[in-house]
This record gives structure tokens, C-alpha cells and sequence, in this order.
């Protein structure tokens, strides 16, 4: 496991939290490190994790909470970050909080996009940003302000390395930061808007019972240890690691609740993950020398898939045959049968020269019993459906093979893509996103 090296002369850190105490937990000892070689560092905070409702309870006391209630416990949790990262060595002026909704990102990115098609917070009762200490005040809960609002501070803060959270945690706000942050980052890329292409690094802090441990050092969890991820670390000094103590002793309402799991991130180090975003690229001549993305799951990691290893997804593979022509496999462990379905979601992001900039393609796939073949189901969705072409499908034993019909990509753009199995109408396995450029 290789490690991460700040430089001083060249560097900008950005940490994007999706609630205060992430970038504490994840990135605590780097903070601390960047500002000793006095580099930029900003920490961008999506939410203020207002939506924390078994904290909030602890901290008023009280089994039923107003939305009033919900927003001063938001506002409790800005403070917290700006005490916080003040041990740290950062200043209220590094740090941006953006206010859109606790437990609300995964609907900005799936459903609400559009100001026409605005969330609502059923904790702070809001459709706004209810909060005054924030980028935007007011600003609408959707998918296209959030990403306006990356856009922005990418443009004017222009780090050289960014730490977000990973696509393979547990929690919906983790990994639909990532997703967001890398939307945000391909826009400015294919409108040649983007001064620098930053480094990336992927952070946990949900993942099953992980990290709860008695190891001095964090190690990544065990479905995720394999040669396939690359995991790089960052070591922190016995000062380094107190100066975290301190710092994370000024989340007071989240110690109450979850104290054992803060505690286990005080360790002689923090690790990440190596983005790694890959190119699928139409063939020159011969469709047949298309090339294969492959991406390998973690299999048979919960009770749930070692029953049903049917629904488990251990593998991904992408094609592009044509410029209309997707082709998505996914191989599980063992023979598919009609008792499960799998759900393929894509979004298509091209360059905003073309008339319809974001495309959205989302089925379902269930097998036939005693057939090669399997029934299509279109879902309809709130926001850019896209009407497929073509779907067919493919089912050998445990491969479930779709040919989709694109939009006709003749320009470069980014594909993001997640496939979900369901076990009686209930999720058995879900990927991680993945992010494709897509070389035309």
C-alpha cells in the first residue's frame, strides 16, 4: 500500500464531506499535515447532517422532534465542523457548507433534478436551504443546483487533490457525493472548463461493522482487500493522532450516540482508495475488437448473498460496439432463475454543445424460466427518460447480457452506471457506481 504525499509547492486539497465529522474521520491527519506545509485545504460539507434523527433525539432530549428542531440541529452540527476543523489548523473562511438535505442526496441524483421538481426534507420540513451560514442561502434541494454549486467552487478553489467519499459505502449520502462530485468534474471537463484535473482519492467510513477494531492501524475491509483496488494510506505522527482526538471530541452530539465507532478512526493512519475512472472507446473498423471494461464485485459479503448467490453480482462487463450500441453483462455466482430481477441504471452526460446534454436509461431484467431469454420492464423515471431502441437480453446460466440503444454518441462523454439485483421485490446486491469516459 503505497502512500500519499502532500507537496507543498504544488498542491491544493479539497475534502468533500456529505456530513460534518466525514472529513474529520477520513481525513483528519491529512488536514493537518497540509496546513503544517502551509497548502491550501478547503472542506466542502453537502449536508449539515441535519437528518441524524437518533442524535438528534440524544441531544433535545425529546422522543419527537419539530422541523424547527431538525434545523437548529443542523446548525449545532456547523458549529461542531467549524470547532472541529479549527483544531485542525483550518479557518471558517476554508470551509464551505452547501446545506442541501441529510439522507436526501441519492433522490437529488435519482429523481429530483430539475427546479421544476423540487425535494422535500422530512426532517427540516424544507424544499430550501434553510440555513444562513451556507454557500447559497435559499437555494433549491435538486440535482442541477448542487452540481451548479460544485462547478462553481472546482472553478475558483482549482485543487490538485480531492478526497471524497467512496461508491462503495454503505451510506446513500457517501456514495452519491462521489457520484456528484465526479458529474461536476466531467462537465467542466467537456465544456474545456476545467483548469486542472485533479488527483482523486476515495474515503469509507461506512461499511458494515468496519472499522470497529482493537488494530492500531485501519486496514481496508475484507471484501474490499484485493488486487483489484488500489489502496494507498496516509501515516500519522503520535501528535498528529491526539490533535484528532481533540478535534473529534468537539462532535459532541455525535458522540453521544456513536462514540466506540468515532473512536475506532484514531488510528496511526487513514487509508484511500486510488480513483480509478476507465475509457470504453468505440472500435475503429472491427466491432468485434471492441474493448471490455470489466469490474469485479465483492461476492457472498452478507448473509443475504451467501443464500442467494444467484442475485450476487461478482462481475461487470461494458462494451461499445457501435455508437448506438451498449452492450451491459453482468455474471453472478451462481445460475440466475426468475426468482430474481436485476435493475440497470445509466446516465449519459454529454458535452452541453449538443442539443440534450443528460440521458437516463433505467430497466429491469428478469429471466425466463425453462428459456434463454428474460422479460424487459422500462421504469419511468421523474426526470430526462430516455426511450431505448433496443433491449435484449441473454441469460446462461448466471449471465444476464443486455444490448441497449444509446442516443447516437458522437461526441465524448461520461457514462454512470449501477446494476441492482432484487430477491421478491427486495434488494439482494447493488455495485458500486462506476464512471466511464467515454472516447468516441
Amino acid at each position: 500500500m503505497e502512500g500519499i504525499t502532500l507537496n507543498k509547492t504544488s498542491d491544493q486539497i479539497m475534502i468533500l464531506a456529505p456530513h460534518c465529522d466525514d472529513e474529520l474521520l477520513s481525513c483528519g491527519g491529512l488536514i493537518q499535515e497540509a496546513v503544517a506545509k502551509n497548502i491550501e485545504s478547503r472542506v466542502v460539507f453537502l449536508t449539515n447532517g441535519d437528518s441524524f434523527r437518533w442524535a438528534a433525539v440524544r441531544n433535545f432530549r425529546r422522543p419527537f422532534l419539530s422541523h424547527q428542531k431538525f434545523q437548529e440541529f443542523g446548525k449545532l452540527r456547523q458549529q461542531e465542523a467549524i470547532n472541529a476543523l479549527k483544531q485542525l489548523g483550518l479557518s471558517k473562511e476554508s470551509i464551505y457548507f452547501l446545506g442541501y438535505p441529510d439522507r436526501g442526496l441519492e433522490f437529488l441524483w435519482s429523481d429530483y433534478w430539475h427546479n421544476e421538481n423540487t425535494y422535500f426534507s422530512r426532517y427540516t420540513g424544507s424544499m430550501t436551504n434553510p440555513y444562513d451560514l451556507t454557500y447559497k442561502p435559499a437555494r433549491p434541494y435538486t440535482g442541477k443546483n448542487l452540481v451548479e454549486d460544485l462547478t462553481e467552487i472546482l472553478s475558483t478553489e482549482k485543487p490538485t487533490k480531492i478526497f471524497i467519499s467512496s461508491p462503495f459505502d454503505d451510506h446513500a449520502d457517501h456514495w452519491a457525493a462521489y457520484n456528484f462530485l465526479h458529474y461536476a468534474l466531467a462537465k467542466l471537463k467537456l465544456d474545456n472548463k476545467l483548469a486542472v484535473d485533479p488527483a482523486i482519492y476515495q474515503y469509507l467510513t461506512h461499511k458494515g461493522s468496519w472499522p470497529i477494531s482493537n488494530r492500531e492501524d485501519i486496514l481496508p475491509p475484507s471484501e474490499l482487500n484485493n488486487d483489484v483496488i488500489n489502496w494507498s494510506r496516509f501515516n500519522l505522527n503520535s501528535s498528529q493522532q491526539t490533535t484528532k482526538l481533540t478535534a473529534l471530541k468537539e462532535y459532541k452530539s455525535q458522540l453521544k450516540v456513536t462514540k466506540k465507532y468515532l473512536f475506532s478512526f484514531i488510528t496511526n493512519n487513514e487509508i484511500f482508495i486510488v480513483d480509478d475512472i476507465r475509457q470504453l472507446e468505440l472500435p475503429a473498423s472491427n466491432p468485434i475488437e471492441s474493448k471490455i471494461l470489466a469490474y469485479k464485485e465483492p461476492t457472498a459479503n452478507t448473509k443475504k448473498r451467501r443464500r442467494r448467490p444467484g442475485g450476487d453480482i461478482k462481475r461487470i462487463e461494458l462494451s461499445l460496439q457501435q455508437p448506438d450500441q451498449l452492450n451491459v453483462k453482468l455474471i453472478t455466482k451462481s445460475k440466475c432463475s426468475p426468482r430474481y430481477s436485476f435493475r440497470i441504471k445509466l446516465y449519459i452526460l454529454l458535452s452541453s454543445r449538443v442539443k440534450k446534454q443528460r440521458e437516463i436509461i433505467d430497466f429491469t431484467i428478469t429471466p425466463v424460466k425453462d428459456a434463454n431469454s428474460a422479460s424487459i420492464k422500462i421504469l419511468p423515471t421523474k426526470a430526462d427518460q430516455l426511450s431505448c431502441k433496443r433491449v435484449e437480453t441473454k441469460d446462461k446460466q448466471n449471465i444476464i447480457e443486455a444490448i441497449i440503444g444509446t442516443p447516437p454518441l458522437k461526441r465524448k462523454g461520461y457514462l454512470f452506471f449501477q446494476a441492482k439485483s432484487y430477491f421478491k421485490k427486495k434488494v439482494l446486491d447493488s455495485t458500486a457506481w462506476k464512471v466511464v469516459n467515454l472516447i468516441l
